[in-house]
């Protein structure tokens, strides 16, 4: 078995997405113009931040799904250290 490692991403390099890989509950949507920002709960209780376009209609409370790009995921150790990009590590 291996040590606990924590995923980073930014909120650009997240989607809403029907096929995503995370479950979630919208909580509060900011539209900024081009772009729109959704404060959103994980299944697990962890809170995430979505960047997407700005005419997305998101509504408080939905269930949706979200999709990471696996290219823009660092990992990072137990103390906090970069450990490497997750596509490198999973090939």
């Amino acid at each position: 078995m291996g040590n606990e490692v924590t995923v980073g991403i930014r909120p650009e390099h997240l989607s809403l997405d029907d096929q995503g890989q995370l479950p979630i509950t919208t909580d509060v949507t900011e539209r900024l113009g081009s772009d729109t920002v959704c404060h959103v709960v994980a299944k697990s209780g962890e809170a995430l931040t979505v960047r997407v376009n700005g005419d997305c209609d998101v509504a408080y409370g939905e269930q949706r799904w979200v999709a990471l790009d696996v290219l823009h995921c660092h990992l990072f150790d137990e103390y906090g250290k970069a450990v490497g990009p997750l596509a490198r590590l999973a090939a």
